[in-house]
């Protein structure tokens, strides 16, 4: 599989030398394999109108005190991982009890900043999603902190679909408890793969065994709909593998389950050992694609189980999938958090990703980084996905 970045690339080649429009038209002849000649973003969906920071800062200040216009959603970021797994890029800082306990308290004076502003409080927030990162990992009382604030300060939705996301690794009772006292009602959770070998290379920390029985455990909670991730592409997966994985997941009692594709990135240390030749290749995006229409028979011709979009799937009503469809729309999105990426009014950025700036930026009342020479304003990233 070529990286992610050789694809973006490719079609900027096609797109801006050879001055050519090529690449938004499908080949019809093959859809499945080569409707594309790349794939050139992470998640689909309408991005905003990039700016740079200066610009960004003045704009949104002012548009902060204008009501939003259409339905509202909001990420939060958690910018910690207790490990690094070999394929994940969203990895940021590692996790410890201190620098979580100071985390907190910033992001809950990054809920309170715009608190009285029409971009926030002007209508109701329709679902909310705790990314990163890895939530699961914050201790019990920190996670009980974050959730009284934002109940405190975002207007959210009666129905309102709140997602924690995070890994089996670590996600203790007491954290679970702190979570659905806290009005968490969705749990999204990232197995990627049930197999041993894979897993171990991949350095995944838990056994298929254990995942699967705290799995079942979880699922048993009243009101939390519980919902995996499986990705597709892995060095070895193909084949017996991948369909062991769509066989499992089908037949654990969980609400909802992701099927999508791995992205092999340039920087990421999957790329490096494919490179040095200390793992296998990446399944190519032609055998991806096999993967994917597997995925999608799978689940199509099992009857406890229903499509919501082109990959997630559900098996019961409590899994609506709420926040990742109105993500991938016009929606606007609040973003909080280092890191953290929102759309208002058309435009999109991320919020600065250096843990000590964005500290910085916070301290002074500002919902952007000050420092001109960090970047631009980035497509919305809805979730830390691949995590």
């Amino acid at each position: 599989m070529p990286s992610f970045e050789t694809g973006v690339r490719l079609l900027k080649n096609i797109l801006i030398k050879k001055r050519s429009y090529s690449a938004f038209f499908a080949d019809k002849t093959d859809a499945l394999h080569k409707a594309f000649p790349a794939k050139a973003t992470v998640h689909a969906g309408p991005f905003g109108i990039p700016m740079l920071w200066n610009s960004a800062r003045n704009f949104l200040e002012k548009k902060s005190f204008e009501p939003r216009q259409t339905e509202g959603i909001a990420y939060v970021h958690i910018p910690f991982c207790e490990s690094r797994c070999l394929f994940c890029m969203f990895y940021q800082n590692p996790y410890s009890p201190e620098a979580a306990d100071a985390y907190t308290k910033t992001l809950i004076k990054e809920f309170e900043l715009w608190n009285q502003r029409a971009a926030q409080n002007s209508a109701p927030i329709k679902a909310l999603y705790f990314g990163g990162g890895t939530p699961t990992a914050l201790e019990p009382h920190n996670i009980k902190k974050i959730l009284d604030a934002v109940r405190k300060n975002l207007p959210l939705a009666e129905d309102c679909e709140i997602t924690f996301e995070g890994r089996l690794h670590g996600l203790t009772d007491e954290k679970l408890s702190a979570c659905v006292e806290g009005g968490v009602n969705r749990l999204s959770i990232g197995v990627q793969t049930f197999n041993t070998e894979i897993r171990k290379e991949m350095q995944r920390l838990d056994s298929p065994e254990y995942i699967i029985r705290r799995l079942e455990e979880i699922s048993k909670i009243d009101n939390l709909a519980v919902v995996i991730d499986l990705l597709f592409g892995f060095p070895g997966q193909k084949g017996k593998v991948w369909t062991e994985d769509l066989k499992i997941a089908s037949e654990l009692p969980i609400d909802g389950v992701d099927c999508y594709q791995l992205n092999v990135f340039e920087k990421s240390p999957l790329n490096t050992r494919i490179k040095s030749g200390l793992c296998q290749p990446a399944a190519t995006l032609s055998e991806a694609a096999d993967m994917y229409a597997e995925s999608v028979a799978h689940f199509s011709s099992h009857p406890n189980w229903h499509r919501l979009t082109n990959t997630h799937w559900a098996r019961t009503p409590l899994e609506r999938n709420l926040y990742n469809r109105l993500a991938k729309g016009p929606s606007d999105c609040l973003p909080f958090g280092c890191g953290a990426g929102g759309k208002l009014f058309g435009y999109s950025w991320m919020q600065e990703r250096n843990l000590a700036k964005w500290s910085e930026m916070v301290e002074k009342g500002l919902k952007l980084c000050h420092d001109e020479t960090s970047g631009t304003l980035a497509p919305h990233a809805h979730t830390g996905k691949q995590r």
